[in-house]
């Protein structure tokens, strides 16, 4: 009977390991594609903040175009 315990705990443990084995191994792959996203992030974040500033040279475009139109429909700027 002892003997039968010792066998079924043994079982138990070794699965026990081979679980932790295959997790440990997943928690590194899954480490590994964290480290490879941040490094994209931080290689495209000069180009992000180019496209932030190109934005914001189209806002003030629309901005300044929107202020011509709205003047020359109130008269404050002669039509050509």
């Amino acid at each position: 009977m002892h003997l039968e315990l010792n066998r079924k705990f043994k079982k138990r443990l070794l699965d026990y390991m081979r679980r932790a084995k295959l997790y440990a191994h997943n928690i590194r792959d899954y480490i590994d594609e964290l480290i490879k996203i941040g490094d994209h992030i931080e290689e495209i974040i000069p180009t992000i903040k180019g496209y932030g500033y190109l934005l914001d040279e189209l806002s003030a475009r629309v901005k300044r175009a929107y202020l011509l139109r709205g003047r020359k429909g109130l008269g404050l700027i002669r039509k050509d």
